[in-house]
Parts: C-alpha cells; structure tokens; sequence
C-alpha cells in the first residue's frame, strides 16, 4: 500500500509506443497514470477518448499520461483507432499518450489496480478501473 510521501514504485513497462521506465518518464513532471479493465468496452473507449481530448490541458500544466490495461499493444494499437474515431480526434497526429501493455497483470498487482472479482474468460483478474495522481 503507498502512504503520502512515499516514493511511487519505479517499473518497466512495454506501451504502444516502446519500452518505458516509469521514473525515465516522468523526468520531471506530473504523472497521471489511469488503468481500465480491457480494451474495447465502451466506458474504456470513452474515458480515454476523453483524456486524449484533453491532453493539451494536462501537458500545459506540465502532466504526463500513462494509461494500462490488461491486453497486449497489438490490440492497443487497434483500439486507439477506435478511440481516435469515437472522440473525433485527428487520426494524422500521434495519440498522445501511450498504454501499458499489462496482459500477464503484473503492473496491476504491483499498484494495487487489480479487481480479484472481475476476470476474463481465462479466469485472470482484470485490470480495476482506478487513477493514480504522481
């Protein structure tokens, strides 16, 4: 469990857009991490159609984003067309944010962004719903 004050747990993470350490990411910004349960359902899509809309605010305020779920950057890189539609973003910019491919679930469990309850149909929990301010 994380307390006020503690140094949030560095990791290594494959995206949609290469390998990151979370730290190296960071530098010397604000982090806003959101996790969602799976690619392609429709809260997911909306929520981080959402947030892409407004990335321009979080990067004047000097935030980075970094969102996950449980499914691999193959299906990543499909579903940000999906996002990228629904939010009637402009599809010949790069998505301003990457996504953490978290399909064996190990970011999940090291965060605490695990649902125990929610799983999918190979019995592994999903990915909770959760954001983490950094």
């Amino acid at each position: 469990m994380l307390i006020l004050g503690d140094v949030f747990p560095d990791f290594h993470a494959k995206t949609n857009e290469g390998d990151i350490n979370l730290h190296n990411y960071i530098g010397n910004s604000w982090l806003i991490l959101f996790s969602h349960p799976h690619d392609f359902t429709p809260v997911c899509t909306t929520e981080l159609a959402r947030a892409a809309q407004l990335a321009r605010e979080f990067q004047k305020r000097n935030v980075k984003m970094l969102a996950l779920s449980c499914n691999d950057t193959e299906m990543h890189n499909a579903w940000i067309k999906d996002i990228v539609a629904f939010g009637k973003l402009d599809a010949t910019k790069p998505f301003p944010y990457p996504i953490i491919d978290d399909k064996a679930r190990i970011i999940s469990y090291k965060l605490g962004m695990i649902d125990q309850h929610e799983v999918d149909s190979a019995g592994m929990p999903l990915s909770a719903r959760a954001v983490c301010q950094i």
